[in-house]
């Protein structure tokens, strides 16, 4: 078990530099949904129902999208 455990640790940290500096981890609370607030709301605003959040530190890769289901499209297909 403290191999498992070691492990585990030695993957977080190497990986580190890649988990979102928001929110407050562990915990589901509400406090974690505050960022997104007033994106959400300048969205509206704009026309749009709903957002997708890209990460924080090149803004290239979709981190997460508040709605339940999000499709992506790539590229365009002729059928």
């Amino acid at each position: 078990m403290d191999k498992f455990i070691d492990a585990c640790k030695q993957v977080v940290k190497a990986n580190e530099k890649y988990v979102p500096p928001h929110g407050t981890g562990a915990a589901k609370v509400g406090g974690n949904y505050a960022g997104s607030m007033l994106p959400h709301k300048l969205a509206n605003e704009e026309g749009y129902s709903d957002c997708i959040y890209l990460d924080p530190a090149t803004h290239t890769k979709i981190e997460e999208a508040e709605a339940a289901n999000f499709f992506g499209i790539t590229k365009e297909i002729n059928l």
